[in-house]
């Protein structure tokens, strides 16, 4: 498999649509870094995020296949791992055995919301 090694000028463009999703889906009760660093296996990049303490570090992979390289594939990868972090807080709630059916409703309304406001 042929790879292609991300640049500086990536990463800043992956950083930059991360802020402007994060800004869009209302994802302020995240603390969120983002680092260009390797990553094991096939992805773009990757969320590793912390519901307990609402923060989350989203990783750019330094190498990724070269079938995975587009026209907007760093814009398009941004916004999918912003969405990962947007269901963070609903599958964490979901597998809480203390989690009520309102908490659920509540966070899933949340999202709702955050997608009606990104689309429109």
């Amino acid at each position: 498999m042929k790879y292609h090694k991300t640049t500086k000028k990536e990463f800043n463009e992956f950083k930059k649509e991360l802020s402007k999703w994060y800004s869009r889906l209302r994802l302020n009760r995240w603390e969120v870094i983002a680092v260009h660093d390797a990553i094991d296996g096939p992805y773009c990049a990757c969320v590793d995020a912390s519901p307990d303490s609402m923060s989350a570090r989203i990783t750019f992979n330094t190498h990724i296949a070269t079938s995975a390289v587009y026209d907007g594939w760093v814009s398009d990868t941004a916004r999918h791992e912003m969405f990962h972090l947007m269901l963070r807080m609903l599958g964490y709630i979901s597998s809480q055995r203390w989690a009520t059916e309102r908490e659920y409703d509540e966070e899933e309304e949340r999202i709702v919301l955050s997608l009606e406001r990104a689309i429109s």
